[in-house]
């Protein structure tokens, strides 16, 4: 991310898109920020031209983009936003890996973030650093990461509405396993382990038959095993654990929902799962707001959403 584009307390934001089911996310982090103020929602209900909606837009008034409509309009879209301007994209980058590049490629040179924000949760970020420092200290891998994540989405009729388009295909969409499994390949890429080749994935199925609703899968690098398992069919606390061989002296580290434990010992209790800290983050890195938090530029999400896709090969 660049220095900050604004040192006004008010930073003007745009949300370009409106379709997304995190959408009210974004507008809740912008109203909860000190520094930021919603100024416009551009809708895109995926019939709109976005180079016609771009002509009316007031670009002058927006010093900063949020891109949560169509997956399917984001390079359209980035190509409209004057340049300079900051963008946050929900992820996925595009409708498959080719575009997704297309989309990484006109972010690149522009202060931007992409919405990962499973990594950012407290008990999260301790986690991964203990990780990061037990392999370190110890010159031990971890034996097996597990990561799970899920909720009733797809059952409840989060997926309807102006939202139906996120799992049809047809129109720009993905199955569960793409969205949910995006996040924690992202936070399992973050763990300081070698390069993770895909190893095994199988396919939940969504009562409404156009996608899949989730699925598990295995990555390696060849010496630690990363087991991930998503679903939209049913809620499932948020977990990570990483475990060592039994003589490698190292404790298990586990969050589960937002809070840390050492071999089963509580260690800390924060936020948990919670989609607006990505927003966030994007906005503290805008307005140069002090901060813990970081953001995930393109070319990570592009790789992560390459992995992801290579996982769906073997499905």
């Amino acid at each position: 991310m660049a220095p900050p584009i604004s040192t006004d307390p008010s930073v003007a934001v745009l949300i370009w898109g409106a379709t997304h089911v995190h959408t009210q996310d974004h507008r809740d982090a912008v109203a909860r920020h000190p520094r930021a103020r919603l100024v416009a929602e551009v809708f895109d209900d995926g019939a709109a031209d976005p180079a016609a909606q771009a002509a009316g837009i007031d670009w002058a008034g927006v010093d900063a983009v949020i891109l949560d409509g169509r997956t399917e309009h984001h390079a359209a879209q980035l190509r409209a936003v004057p340049a300079g301007t900051p963008v946050f994209v929900e992820k996925p980058l595009g409708v498959d890996v080719a575009a997704a590049a297309e989309v990484a490629a006109l972010l690149r040179g522009r202060p931007h973030s992409v919405g990962f924000f499973q990594h950012l949760l407290p008990a999260t970020r301790r986690w991964a650093a203990q990780v990061r420092l037990a392999a370190d200290l110890t010159a031990a891998a971890p034996e097996r990461i597990t990561l799970d994540f899920g909720h009733d989405g797809r059952v409840t009729g989060m997926f309807s509405g102006s939202h139906a388009w996120m799992v049809d295909p047809a129109r720009g969409g993905s199955g569960n396993f793409l969205d949910l499994g995006l996040h924690l390949v992202h936070l399992a890429r973050r763990l300081g382990l070698g390069r993770l080749d895909p190893v095994s994935c199988t396919l939940e199925p969504a009562v409404d038959g156009l996608s899949d609703a989730g699925g598990s899968a295995v990555l390696s690098d060849g010496r630690t095993e990363v087991r991930l398992s998503v679903t939209a069919n049913r809620r499932r606390e948020f977990t990570a654990r990483a475990e060592w061989a039994s003589g490698a002296g190292v404790p298990t580290w586990e969050v589960r929902g937002g809070t840390l434990f050492r071999d089963g010992h509580h260690v800390l209790t924060g936020q948990g799962p919670d989609a607006a800290i990505a927003t966030t983050a994007f906005l503290d890195a805008v307005t140069g707001e002090p901060s813990e938090l970081g953001t995930t530029d393109a070319a990570e999400a592009l790789a992560v959403q390459e992995l992801v896709a290579a996982l769906l090969e073997l499905a």
